[in-house]
């Protein structure tokens, strides 16, 4: 009987093992079926995904990804395409801009990265005061045009050369600046006085005009221009941003610190590339806000370049026709550096002039 027990015994053990490594591999295997078509729907979102941005592509010429970040900006803003231009490899978008304000235009590149955007429905009469002053100061008449935009730039830190800097990348990667970290340092907002808690108080009904759900954290004096504030606050989706803005709404700069994965990937390229120094532990992008006033002057024209604060950043003076074209047809931002490239590319004319001119000499002198 105890043999027979065994017996009896030790099937149903064996029966209730395989029932329960069957029952597993079921299991096993539903979960595969389950992440199969899991994984398969998302490839399939994927596709309809790139499909649907294709065909917005195709209908407006401008991507996806640009139109979101515009209308996220302006909201209901109509969006029709100006130019396409490759910048550092990569490939920018130039776009027209129609909001109820007025129109305006912005550069992005196809992942959404503003170079510059601007702003619409800007008027003489609409201008900060201090830089009505300088302009008063300036000049007897009012100005031909005004533009106002921000410019885009992606702060980095890297050691080269035993030293150590802060880098200025714009979205396709192309280095713009490289400032000592210890100058850096020296204008850190926390350093300068603590302001009020009325300022406070009067900051942060304006702080809603720009963020999401702003919450202060710390309220600076700004030094270097009276009225002025740096703001630090935390948003619905930031939680280091850092405002400079006066109380009457006008905002002059902020920079908000950015995850890895925020950076354009023309940024990251190029810290890998040229920067083997360079820190990605704590990454910012900094927008700043700039007026560019074309001012008349007799057959010429005066363009110059201010900050909210009334600091003239860039100046320059040529002739009316050139200056006005120059105007409508390029980017802001690059406004000043265009005089530069072309200097550059008339002084290399001249020089393949002279070369030219010096072989006509020898040919003569050959031919006598």
């Amino acid at each position: 009987m105890q043999k027979s027990n065994k017996w009896i015994v030790l099937p149903a053990t064996l029966a209730l093992g395989v029932s329960s490594l069957a029952f597993a591999q079921q299991n096993r295997d539903n979960n595969r079926e389950n992440e199969t078509k899991a994984e398969r729907e998302r490839r399939e979102q994927r596709e309809q995904d790139r499909k649907e941005e294709r065909r917005s592509d195709a209908q407006s010429g401008v991507p996806d990804r640009v139109q979101r970040a515009i209308v996220a900006r302006y909201p209901g803003a109509k969006v029709s395409p100006i130019e396409t231009i490759e910048a550092n490899g990569v490939q920018t978008y130039r776009v027209r801009i129609n909001t109820d304000q007025g129109d305006t235009t912005a550069r992005a590149t196809e992942r959404g990265d503003f170079v510059y955007l601007g702003y619409p429905g800007v008027t003489y009469d609409r201008l900060p005061r201090p830089v009505t002053n300088v302009l008063e100061g300036m000049f007897n008449g009012k100005p031909e045009n005004v533009q106002k935009y921000e410019q885009t730039t992606y702060l980095v830190n890297a050691d080269f050369g035993n030293k150590s800097y802060q880098l200025r990348m714009n979205a396709v990667g192309r280095l713009i600046d490289a400032t000592p970290l210890s100058e850096v340092k020296k204008e850190d907002p926390a350093q300068y006085p603590r302001a009020s808690r009325d300022d406070e108080q009067t900051l942060q009904p304006r702080l809603k005009d720009y963020f999401d759900s702003p919450k202060i954290k710390a309220v600076h004096r700004y030094p270097e221009a009276e009225g002025y504030f740096w703001v630090n606050v935390s948003t619905a989706t930031e939680d280091d941003v850092w405002v400079l803005m006066d109380t009457k709404r006008e905002v002059a700069q902020y920079r908000t610190r950015v995850q890895n994965n925020e950076v354009p990937q023309p940024v990251t390229q190029a810290m890998r590339e040229f920067f083997k120094g360079a820190k990605a532990d704590a990454i910012y992008r900094d927008n700043v806000i700039q007026y560019n006033i074309l001012q008349p002057v007799r057959d010429e024209a005066v363009l110059v370049a201010i900050s909210p604060l009334g600091d003239i950043r860039h100046i320059r003076q040529a002739g009316g026709v050139d200056i006005r074209r120059e105007y409508s047809d390029r980017d802001p931002d690059e406004l000043f550096r265009a005089r530069e490239n072309r200097r550059n590319n008339n002084n290399n004319n001249n020089r393949d002039d002279n070369r030219n001119s010096g072989s006509n000499n020898n040919n003569n002198r050959d031919s006598r």
